[in-house]
């Protein structure tokens, strides 16, 4: 699924190890941050949105298991809040690899009186599976 790809920096962001060591990702916070040639933090979350809401619909009432990277995950959980693509980044989710994130989501609400959608957050960045020497820090 296109969509479940991570957050693209664009051509015009530093090298990835330069990145990665002044943690540049750390300063896009605003809705409208981003890097020229690539997408903003708005931009972003408007995807995952989407891609979040057509997952569910196509597949309503089964689940759905998809393989994806941290910005994401920590995008499908503001999603799950019903956070928009124009609110800033303010939090995050300790995503580590290979971990399970796990949702059940009821598109019409979980109760005919209740709200209109509804996302029950079951497990975030979960390692359990693995053996120790196979978890990362991250």
């Amino acid at each position: 699924v296109e969509g479940l790809r991570e957050f693209d920096f664009g051509p015009q962001a530093p090298a990835a190890e330069a990145l990665i060591e002044a943690r540049v990702d750390l300063t896009l916070w605003r809705a409208t941050d981003g890097f020229s040639g690539g997408e903003t933090i708005g931009s972003f979350q408007k995807r995952v949105n989407e891609t979040m809401e057509q997952l569910v619909g196509a597949h309503e009432g089964r689940r759905v298991i998809a393989c994806t990277h941290a910005g994401f995950i920590d995008a499908a959980i503001r999603w799950a809040y019903g956070i928009g693509p124009d609110g800033d980044w303010l939090t995050e989710a300790e995503i580590a690899n290979a971990s399970i994130t796990e949702f059940e989501h009821w598109l019409r609400g979980r109760h005919p009186e209740g709200a209109p959608r509804h996302t029950l957050i079951r497990r975030i960045g979960d390692v359990v599976h693995l053996s120790p020497e196979l978890r990362s820090d991250n």
